[in-house]
């Protein structure tokens, strides 16, 4: 039994709990994605991230197996949920990381590109702030979210320097035309977009 995410999580917990009182055996596996405290911090505010994340915590040591996508991501839950030793499994696209390297020289125009939901942990207001300021730097947004209309209006107010794009299906095809993609985040588990630059060669 397999589950993705808080809700889910929490439903598999509740199926492990009856294989103890019906003492019927199965695996169950949580994959956590992410940083589930921030995730809900940002999206949610402090008090319901608090009760959710500790909520997780209890009901999920009824699964057997908590996969995680990185060693610093096993050092945290390890370190906040000390209990259950979590696992880890990496992300299974290959990267070749040799191709790291940026592609434009130095006084030229970078072209920056950011890809991913725009809501508060993301950080994407301050990235378009900073990017604004700069005489030497485009930004091309990428994506969708709770940010949208704000997003919209200040990259049309900052239109010398910064588009929003929209959303776009094929956008993995894109970004080999960018010098670099940018992810602000405050919290991030592992981005499949930053694999997917890497894997071209896009810084």
């Amino acid at each position: 039994l397999h589950s993705h995410c808080l809700f889910p999580d929490l439903l598999n917990s509740l199926i492990s709990t009856k294989e103890i009182i019906f003492r019927r055996s199965f695996n169950s596996i949580s994959t956590v994605p992410s940083y589930i405290y921030f995730d809900m911090r940002y999206s949610h505010g402090k008090t319901i991230a608090y009760f959710f994340w500790n909520l997780w915590k209890l009901l999920t040591r009824c699964i057997k197996h908590k996969v995680v996508l990185s060693e610093t991501m096993k050092r945290f839950y390890n370190r906040f949920d000390s209990g259950y030793n979590y696992e880890v499994i990496y992300h299974s696209r290959p990267v070749e990381t040799n191709k790291f390297g940026s592609k434009v020289k130095r006084g030229q125009v970078k072209k920056l590109i950011y890809i991913g939901v725009l809501n508060d942990r993301k950080n994407i207001i301050s990235l378009i702030d900073h990017v604004a300021k700069a005489t030497n730097l485009e930004l091309d947004i990428y994506g969708c979210g709770p940010l949208i209309q704000h997003v919209k209006e200040k990259a049309l107010h900052h239109n010398e320097n910064i588009t929003y794009c929209g959303f776009d299906s094929n956008i993995s095809k894109k970004i080999g035309l960018y010098d670099c993609l940018v992810l602000p985040s405050f919290a991030e588990g592992l981005p499949t977009v930053v694999i997917e630059a890497a894997n071209i060669g896009v810084p």
